[in-house]
């Protein structure tokens, strides 16, 4: 409770000093968000997106990110101003992705996991090219990924599923898979809840915190594999799709095997 009031505190002043207003009506949490690190801010009949980032280092860089890619017309908020640990950037609506998915039109949900990937591939391709992949870090998860191997081994056996696919060979792979041998920026961590869908049915992306330098087709993988991706659509075609695509576009980065070590994460989905 306390640290709760302490995070409140902290917005109320940042507000107050980057917006001179005395009129904030309420804080609530914003769209995909894990109280208290984002909230959003009511004042003067708008509301705006708060987010908090104790690791300066981290919010210099996030904040960079967005203000560049922005720039290059990518689908990503707004920055508008910073004070403290907490920066400010515009609402791109009150409905997560995630939720959308599930209870918007059946029609439109394929379309929308359409423009949702390929923003994703605009994220990457633009902000290679303007060299965001030199600010951020180099991702080397070969040890989290060795434990995560052996915990697929574990519930494989446990649940009697997955033994077709989770083989020597394969878990070999999925273990080189994190290793630093990526070259793009990414997002990273794309999941439908990180991303707003407007009224033209574009995608907005947001929380770029964790962006790093790995293997562009990464993201598409988080995207499509989430569990709020409804089970009636067919995530394998899509990522048939992105894999061809990114051949097209950039060859020496399409890691290999792609679609088995999709398979290894969405297995137990």
């Amino acid at each position: 409770m306390l640290a709760a009031a302490s995070a409140h505190q902290d917005l109320d002043h940042a507000v107050h000093e980057v917006f001179r207003t005395t009129h904030v009506q309420t804080f609530s949490y914003g769209p995909g968000s894990a109280p208290p690190q984002t909230r959003r801010v009511h004042f003067h009949g708008e509301s705006i997106i708060a987010s908090c980032r104790r690791q300066v280092g981290l919010a210099d860089t996030e904040i960079d990110v967005l203000v560049r890619l922005r720039q290059h017309g990518v689908a990503v908020p707004n920055v508008l101003g910073r004070s403290g640990s907490w920066y400010f950037q515009e609402d791109l609506g009150p409905v997560p992705l995630s939720a959308w998915l599930n209870d918007g039109c059946v029609t439109t949900r394929v379309p929308a996991i359409e423009s949702a990937i390929e923003e994703l591939r605009r994220n990457s391709r633009t902000g290679s090219a303007i060299g965001l992949n030199a600010i951020v870090p180099t991702l080397d998860g070969s040890q989290w990924a060795a434990g995560l191997a052996k915990e697929l081994v574990s519930i494989s056996v446990q649940l009697g599923v997955g033994r077709d696919v989770i083989t020597p060979d394969f878990l070999c792979l999925f273990r080189e898979a994190f290793a630093p041998t990526g070259t793009a920026f990414i997002r990273w961590d794309a999941r439908p809840a990180n991303a707003v869908r407007d009224r033209t049915g574009r995608v907005w992306w947001f929380d770029f915190e964790r962006s790093v330098c790995h293997w562009p087709l990464d993201d598409v993988i988080w995207l499509l594999c989430d569990e709020t991706i409804p089970e009636a659509v067919d995530t394998a075609r899509l990522l048939e799709e992105a894999c061809r695509e990114l051949a097209r576009e950039e060859a020496t980065l399409l890691p290999p095997a792609p679609l088995e070590y999709v398979a290894c994460l969405s297995v137990f989905d």
